[in-house]
Parts: C-alpha cells; sequence; structure tokens
C-alpha cells in the first residue's frame, strides 16, 4: 500500500459537492513552493486532493484559500478525457487524514464594554488634543 503525507496551501476556497449517491466530497489541489526557477521566479509544485464524508467537511468548514494544511492519504492515476477528447492520465491523493494548520479564525465579537477606570482616577469624557 503507497502512504504519501504533504504539507502545502489550498489553491482555491474549498467547495463541499454531494455524488449522486449522496455521499460528501471535496475536490482541490495543494500547492508548495519549490524554490526558485533560474530566472528568479518561484516554482510550485501542484498536486490535486479528493477527500471524502467527514475528512470533506472538516476541510471544507475549516479550510481556506492559500490557507496550509498537512494531508495523508494514497496517490492513485486517474484516467479523463480533456476537452480534445483525448485520453490523459494524472496523479490524485485521496486524502485520509487531514491536519488543518491554518484555521480559518471567526471575527471577534465587538461588543462594547466598560472602560476599566483604576481606583483614584477619573474617566475623561472629553478626546485629548494630543
Amino acid at each position: 500500500m503507497n502512504s504519501i503525507t504533504l504539507i502545502g496551501q489550498l489553491g482555491r476556497d474549498p467547495e463541499l459537492k454531494t455524488s449522486k449517491n449522496g455521499r460528501t466530497y471535496l475536490q482541490n489541489s495543494i500547492y508548495e513552493y519549490s524554490g526558485k526557477a533560474e530566472n528568479g521566479d518561484p516554482v510550485y509544485t501542484w498536486r490535486d486532493i479528493v477527500a471524502y464524508g467527514s475528512t470533506a467537511e472538516a476541510i471544507a468548514r475549516n479550510g481556506f484559500k492559500r490557507g496550509r494544511l498537512a494531508v495523508t492519504g494514497t496517490e492513485k492515476i486517474v484516467t479523463y478525457q480533456d476537452k480534445n477528447g483525448v485520453e490523459r492520465m494524472r496523479p490524485e491523493i485521496s486524502v485520509t487524514k487531514v491536519d488543518i494548520i491554518d484555521w480559518k479564525e471567526e471575527k471577534p465579537k465587538t461588543e462594547k464594554t466598560e472602560e476599566y477606570v483604576p481606583e483614584g482616577f477619573a474617566k475623561i469624557e472629553d478626546d485629548i488634543p494630543f
């Protein structure tokens, strides 16, 4: 059995989908920085990923474009037909485990709280002019 673990960034915001038989899944890609080309441009390595069920739901709920994650799964070769009808092959990682490194953070609720005034000091109501 093959196993692969990658750490990279999501190529786009995750979108949860449902198959014809009712199974939830997610298709995306992750990329990692591979260094610089001779001309100085950054080089990235891209990998297609697919996740199912609760793993897909976790990525959809907590992941975001350019957010980092670690995925573990098995790599398989997928065949498909391109727009010209030519049969092509590409590697794809079927994710069995995910660790989200950069979580989608919710904005903190801004409740107006009473300002603390230490004992012996008066609260200043006016704006200070400096």
